[in-house]
């Protein structure tokens, strides 16, 4: 029915407003119903133009079922029992019925209201409980996803143990044994975000699946490998593999757990992690030390045929969209990506070659350098004007709270996998006595205080608000700590060592619990229609994009500045500076064995090698200090802001919302 039907003695004007309603779509009515008043009265035209009420909140109609199921109940009882009253109070003032019709009546309301059971609040409650606790497809893929981050703790520190025994088996020089950690971290830095486009639009399970099935393949290429060659091959199959499970691990975890229990995962992750970082390197020193060190890659099997297994017979993911599939692949941005992928390997290129394979004013170098820049920055324009969803979704995270998020998650993976790759290497320097094994456990100095460090953060940031404030002590404790590396020397105590590792594993296990902390409370709360956040989703995205970037740099930057302080420090010593440089890990194992009468000449190996560290730990330093720097300027009400968000959905679930 128009409005001018039914209202006839509405003028020319609510005419025209009549009209302007028949002429809406169903979404412009279902809106303009906030914003007209019911009344009996005419309405005016101009009333049309005043502003809607205001949006629903988010989670506006999110019901406690439990809550709910027990005040049905008891308005059930209530009724029963009011319909009893009434029945009795009425048997007993009725007349004309005999004692006998009205015992008989009163008997019967007995019997049907005694036959009504009405469990009590707390069997509700714990009827629902059970009915959780039953979903045991959700517990499997918890587990597979629990498995998924042990394989890649356990890979990405296995390696740089196994590097000086890759190198002597495989014969190839420090360069080329430095890449197979790069590639690794570059190929998935790039497919961080591409494996979640695709789980957007093929569907989260089919994409994990794949991301396991490839880096499965590369493993195995990996460990079969005769030669330099088709082991980097392996790497890079390896990297497109990890890019998908590093990135759908935590998307996953986003999807199935409601915000009031992700931080329980988060700590079941974080659990699995420091088992991996732990165990690792004890398990890849104790395989090189045997000579099995491609045991380190066929370990990874196992794990991936159960998980596959698993996942495709019980989980049940986010599906893919009902659109065609070259519409899926349309909305892909492939130059964005070609462009992002290009520029980084261009750019990592030119810095593994200055230096060493070349000069840092040659062309082969300064081009690729340039390249890589300029291609980045024409990335970050197309990205922004592009008509696609972009490479990395920064655009609604544009505050300061979120850049420094994502600087210092950069910064802390490039510190990170500099100390993980190069600690090492100075441990089997200086204690050349040491075994493989030895050497992994003296690594336990940094990775149990980071265990144990991180935990005690994340309960911190959970319990409390003092979330920024931990971000800024475990900076400022780095920062020191990695400037006090600088003391490292040939005789340096073993106390040295262990008390720099206990502070730096514990300042780094703060940070990884406060940035993924502070990632995920400074997201706004827009919701999709799967009521998981969107920009939660880029968030989580982000931070692994960002942190497997800085794993990637880091590796390039002290590969670089090792390489080319190496070459610089033999020259002193009038050595073949340029062929002990390009092999300094395959050799490793010869200066380690020098006997006492080669003392001497020992002695100076391992200074040259020593010294070759000390401007990495600079380079460490001045970025810990920016981030720093960027940390004071984050805002400390984002944990606040979170309490308050769930205080309010909290008084939402405790009513009845229509």
């Amino acid at each position: 029915m128009s409005y001018a039907n039914h209202h006839p003695d509405s003028d020319a004007t609510d005419a025209g407003a009549a009209q302007f309603v028949t002429n809406l779509s169903p979404e412009q009515l279902q809106h303009l119903q906030y914003s007209i008043p019911r009344n009996d009265q005419p309405q005016r035209y101009s009333q049309f133009l005043e502003n809607p009420r205001p949006t629903p909140i988010a989670n506006r109609f999110t019901v406690d079922l439990a809550a709910l199921t027990a005040r049905n109940i008891e308005e059930a009882e209530r009724e029963a029992k009011a319909a009893e009253k009434e029945g009795s109070k009425h048997s007993r003032t009725a007349s004309g019925k005999s004692t006998n019709s009205t015992t008989k009546s009163s008997n019967s309301t007995k019997s049907k209201t005694s036959n009504i059971s009405f469990p009590s609040r707390t069997e509700i409650i714990k009827a629902v409980e059970d009915v959780v606790s039953e979903n045991w497809r959700f517990y499997v893929t918890g587990s597979c996803i629990c498995m998924l981050n042990l394989l890649a703790a356990w890979d990405v520190t296995s390696l740089p143990m196994a590097l000086p025994a890759i190198a002597q088996a495989l014969q190839v020089t420090t360069l080329n044994c430095l890449w197979l950690g790069i590639e690794f971290f570059l190929v998935a830095t790039c497919c961080v975000p591409l494996s979640v486009d695709f789980s957007e639009a093929f569907g989260r399970k089919a994409v994990v699946l794949a991301a396991l099935t490839i880096f499965a393949i590369g493993s195995i290429i990996s460990a079969a490998s005769e030669n330099i060659t088709e082991m980097h091959v392996g790497r890079v199959v390896q990297g497109i593999g990890a890019g998908g499970i590093y990135a759908l691990s935590k998307i996953i975890l986003t999807d199935l757990v409601s915000a009031f229990d992700r931080w329980k995962w988060n700590a079941i992750l974080g659990a699995t992690w420091a088992v991996g970082i732990v165990t690792g390197p004890a398990i890849a020193g104790s395989l090189a030390e045997t000579g099995q060190w491609r045991w380190i890659y066929w370990i990874n099997l196992p794990f991936c045929v159960l998980v596959s297994i698993l996942l495709a017979l019980f989980a049940q993911l986010k599906p893919a969209t009902a659109d065609s599939v070259l519409l899926k692949l349309r909305n892909i941005d492939w130059l964005g990506y070609v462009l992002f992928v290009g520029s980084l390997a261009s750019l990592f290129i030119g810095l593994e070659w200055a230096g060493t394979v070349y000069t840092w004013s040659s062309f082969p170098v300064t081009l690729p350098v340039l390249f890589g820049i300029s291609g980045l920055l024409v990335t970050l324009v197309w990205s922004w004007f592009s008509p696609f969803p972009p490479v990395v979704s920064m655009r609604r995270f544009l505050t300061i709270t979120n850049l420094a998020t994502y600087f210092g998650s950069l910064v802390l993976g490039i510190i990170v996998y500099a100390l993980l790759y190069f600690m090492p290497l100075y441990l089997s320097i200086v204690y050349s006595d040491y075994n493989q094994v030895e050497i992994a456990v003296s690594l336990f100095a940094c990775s149990m205080p980071l265990v144990l460090a991180a935990f005690v953060a994340f309960v911190v940031a959970s319990k409390t608000r003092f979330l920024i404030p931990q971000i800024w002590f475990a900076w400022f404790v780095l920062l020191i700590t990695i400037a006090l590396m600088l003391l490292f020397a040939r005789d340096s105590s073993t106390a040295t060592w262990v008390c720099l590792a206990v502070v730096s594993g514990s300042g780094i296990g703060i940070l990884y619990a406060s940035l993924s902390a502070a990632s995920t409370l400074s997201v706004r709360a827009i919701e999709k229609g799967d009521g998981v956040s969107d920009d939660l989703q880029h968030a989580t995205t982000n931070l692994v994009f960002f942190q497997t970037l800085g794993q990637a740099l880091g590796i390039a930057f002290g590969g670089t500045i090792f390489q080319n302080e190496l070459f610089q420090n033999y020259r002193k010593l009038d050595l073949s500076a340029l062929h002990v440089t390009k092999n300094a890990l395959n050799l490793l194992d010869d200066i380690r064995g020098m006997t006492a009468d080669n003392a001497t000449f020992k002695s100076q190996i391992t200074d040259a090698y020593v010294n070759a560290l000390s401007p990495l730990w600079i380079l460490l330093a001045i970025l810990a200090s920016l981030a720093l720097v960027a940390s004071l300027f984050m805002n400390n009400g984002c944990g606040k802001q979170d309490s308050e968000k769930k205080l309010k959905l909290k008084n939402l679930n405790s009513g009845i919302m229509v």
